[in-house]
């Protein structure tokens, strides 16, 4: 994994002079997006909080993480051993480069940090690491960690937001990658499953 992500470092740092309007677009957005949550958080800052930020936020991922806190931990009892994989579940590198060249570039990010913008315009580039990773990823029935982990922003339901239980929304932003190689699987999931279900 880190090989890749040096990778695209070295790429992103030979090919970001070809595209720097695309690169201040993106970072004005997703700075403009930020003062945007921000300012609607103020109520909530100024009111509850006493300006406090900082306390703002840990209450409000507090109260995110209770909302689960029932959950019995997901246990990975198989091994990671590499097993064979049926020829028709093999992500090809040109169905990722199909996916990767569709991708809405004015979407926000995940954890990964990776601008959508350099997905599509490098999907070339990025298909093959991308679908050697995958197809890895399914041979040894493991998912990257970065994968599966999640920005999570809190998105007032109603403006000014008067208390986190009730007015706030968790929306999770997720690697986009992640959400390219779920694609796959979601179709073959559909193909197996359809055929079982009842339309009654």
């Amino acid at each position: 994994m880190f090989i890749m992500f040096v990778m695209l470092a070295s790429i992103f740092q030979v090919h970001v002079e070809d595209k720097p309007r695309y690169f201040i677009d993106a970072s004005s957005k997703g700075s403009s997006n930020w003062m945007q949550q921000r300012d609607s958080l103020d109520s909530l800052i100024h009111g509850r909080f006493n300006g406090d930020t900082q306390g703002l936020a840990e209450e409000i991922n507090s109260f995110f993480q209770s909302v689960s806190k029932d959950l019995p931990p997901l246990i990975i009892t198989h091994s990671h051993d590499p097993v064979d994989v049926p020829l028709r579940y093999i992500i090809a590198v040109e169905d990722v480069e199909k996916k990767l060249a569709t991708i809405k570039v004015h979407k926000a990010p995940g954890p990964d940090s990776l601008p959508n913008w350099l997905l599509r315009d490098f999907c070339e580039i990025l298909a093959p690491p991308f679908a050697a990773i995958a197809n890895t990823s399914l041979r040894q029935r493991l998912v990257p960690d970065l994968w599966k982990s999640a920005n999570v922003n809190a998105v007032p339901k109603v403006n000014p937001p008067q208390f986190i239980e009730n007015d706030l929304r968790p929306i999770s932003l997720t690697p986009v990658i992640s959400k390219v190689i779920e694609d796959f699987i979601y179709k073959w999931v559909l193909e197996i499953v359809r055929p079982k279900l009842h339309w009654n």
